[in-house]
């Protein structure tokens, strides 16, 4: 399990509800309600990390984890790599 991934199950992110946030390591780099804006302020801030992008249900949500972590890489137009948590699906 990758440290974005411990922080977003670990993390008190309430205040993020219904919002996409871009994790950096052990922390929230940019968050709103529009994934792409999200992505590109983080990618702004850190131009040379892997972010890892997840959306916060409006609510509490039982989430079940199996064994494996629920993550898929993404390109950018420009050749950017990042991550997408993949937690509820």
């Amino acid at each position: 399990m990758n440290k974005e991934f411990q922080f977003f199950l670990r993390s008190d992110l309430k205040k993020y509800r219904g919002r996409y946030i871009a994790i950096v390591g052990h922390k929230v780099a940019a968050s709103g309600y529009d994934a792409k804006k999200v992505w590109e302020q983080a990618r702004q801030k850190y131009p040379n990390q892997l972010l890892t992008l997840a959306k916060l249900p409006k609510s509490e949500t039982l989430v079940c984890l199996g064994l494996s972590q629920r993550s898929a890489h993404a390109f950018g137009k420009n050749g950017d790599i990042f991550q997408v948590l993949c937690p509820y699906g």
